[in-house]
């Protein structure tokens, strides 16, 4: 674990650095097997608290700016990205009641930062043919 929260600006908020990769894997990692395991029916996790990266930036002061999440996942304090179009989408929901597009796109977009494929992984993920209409729908 690290001993110390470094300080990241905005502006380099991407995970080319070697610390900001492991924490991304380490965090992904996490989640998959728990916030956002499988089987889905059985997962009882609320989706507002389902984001590994918002846990861990409130356990460090709630500064976001250094979190190690792709923008493009997550941004703007949980409502911004894909994980914000889930909140504003569905709300207050359990994992469980997600449709399992939804479910699934958001357990491949953290199994490419596990396997740490960074943020093009998961911009990979965003764009591929198979979620495009998933995550349009997310979106809109």
């Amino acid at each position: 674990m690290l001993s110390e929260q470094k300080s990241v600006p905005e502006s380099s908020r991407v995970l080319d650095q070697p610390w900001l990769e492991w924490k991304a894997r380490r965090l992904a990692r996490e989640a998959l097997a728990t916030k956002w395991a499988e089987p889905q029916r059985e997962n009882l996790q609320n989706i507002t608290n389902a984001c590994p990266f918002c846990e861990d930036a409130w356990e460090h002061g709630g500064d976001c700016s250094k979190c190690c999440v792709p923008r493009r996942l997550c941004a703007e304090s949980g409502y911004g990205g894909v994980m914000g179009a889930l909140y504003t989408r569905y709300g207050d929901t359990l994992v469980a009641k997600l449709p399992s597009m939804e479910f699934a796109l958001i357990r491949a977009c953290l199994q490419a930062l596990a396997n740490g494929q960074g943020e093009s992984g998961v911009e990979k993920i965003l764009v591929a043919p198979y979620y495009q209409d998933t995550v349009a729908r997310i979106s809109s």
